[in-house]
């Protein structure tokens, strides 16, 4: 029995798909809605919907700022691959989250990671003063944000502050940064009334 409210379920996902389509080709006006669309309702799946929440390790809202952090304490190296997108860099979606919640605030995002071993954990080492230039490159913002306009993409591309040491963290804030662990045990469910 067919009604007004009744989906043809095949030309709908067709329908679905050819937007996605349009929208990893660029096409500004199908940008357009599904922006309208992220911003104005919260659906889990959708042909706008390329990627679940986004967790960054810090993330901070003031009145004037949004700070996002991605930490590393025992992995080799940043994330730059998302499940739909390779080469969509983990702190470019965290900053990306934070840029749709910014309203007038700013926006910063940068890395803490393990210092060079050589200097006792002061300097931040080659290969992530690396990375940060790397996810700053035109090659990576490009794959980074296929949803957005390459203005957008340089106003968020600013955002990236660049990488720091747990130890200077430590120093700044008078915490021993030799009893910092290697994991934070996982908060445990709190009952609810």
């Amino acid at each position: 029995m067919a009604g007004p409210e009744s989906v043809d379920l095949p030309r709908a996902v067709a329908g679905a798909d050819e937007k996605r389509a349009r929208l990893l080709e660029g096409d500004h006006e199908v940008m357009a809605e599904a922006l309208r669309l992220l911003r104005s309702e919260y659906v889990p799946r959708a042909w706008y919907i390329f990627e679940g929440r986004t967790c960054p390790d810090v993330l901070l809202i003031a009145k004037d700022a949004i700070v996002v952090v991605e930490g590393k304490r025992t992995e080799p190296s940043a994330t730059t691959d998302a499940s739909w997108l390779p080469r969509r860099h983990q702190i470019w979606r965290h900053i990306d989250a934070a840029w749709e919640l910014r309203g007038r605030r700013a926006v910063y995002g940068f890395f803490i990671v393990e210092g060079d071993p050589e200097d006792e954990g002061w300097s931040v080492p080659k290969h992530w003063r690396s990375v940060a230039s790397h996810a700053l490159s035109p090659d990576v913002l490009g794959t980074s944000f296929p949803h957005r306009s390459g203005e957008d993409s340089q106003a968020i591309a600013s955002a990236l502050l660049g990488v720091t040491t747990w130890r200077q963290v430590c120093e700044r804030f008078s915490l021993d940064w030799r009893s910092l662990p290697d994991k934070v045990p996982a908060p445990s469910p709190q009952a609810t009334p």
